[in-house]
């Protein structure tokens, strides 16, 4: 009897500030070719525009049309050296603008939300350490800041939809890693949230 299909859905990020091509985009790209090796999975990846009515708009739309097991977003921080796994999200102080130069206009992502903080239930301590002991040459920290970006920004969205099984991770910029080498240890990080929700 066949195992049950299940869909792992995966976001990056397009252009914004001096980077034409996200590497965010570039190393989900790398992902969804090298596969979770789960026959079973469908892996869903999405570019997001870096605009927060897009986001807002199409986050909605993404889980009530694929319905994910699991939902990874994806994005680069000029700060990251290594994958940054975010542990939580913010629900205020979203003032800075989008590609576009807007912003929330009460710079709040919920504004019906009375959570100001939101934590995922998946244990980012034990998928830093999973990728750490994974062989692989890109390594894993766990933050609980995601700024007030749209990085923080998405991931609330996710959060607030079910935390049960949503998750970010920032990743470095192009000099640290190739886009596959960042890859690799996507794979490694959503197989171990994987091993969490299943």
């Amino acid at each position: 009897m066949p195992s049950e299909r299940y869909t792992v859905l995966v976001t990056g990020f397009g252009p914004f500030d001096h980077y034409e091509v996200n590497p965010s985009w570039l190393a989900v790209q790398e992902l969804a070719k090298i596969g979770l090796d789960d026959q079973n999975v469908d892996l869903v990846i999405y570019n997001m525009p870096v605009i927060y009515g897009d986001v807002k708009n199409t986050v909605v739309k993404l889980w009530e049309k694929h319905d994910p097991v699991l939902t990874i977003h994806v994005g680069v921080s000029r700060f990251a050296s290594e994958l940054t796994l975010e542990q939580q999200a913010f629900n205020k102080g979203y003032v800075l603008p989008d590609i576009k130069g807007s912003a929330p206009t009460t710079q709040t992502c919920l504004e019906d939300c009375c959570e100001d903080v939101i934590r995922s239930c998946l244990d980012m301590n034990q998928v830093s350490q999973d990728v750490n002991e994974a062989g692989i040459k890109i390594k894993a920290v766990v933050s609980q800041d995601p700024a007030r970006y749209l990085c923080g920004f998405i991931y609330f969205l996710s959060l607030h939809k079910n935390r049960e099984c949503s998750a970010f991770i920032h990743v470095p910029p192009l000099n640290f890693y190739a886009p596959l080498e960042v890859a690799e240890g996507l794979k490694v990080a959503i197989k171990s949230m994987l091993k969490q929700v299943k």
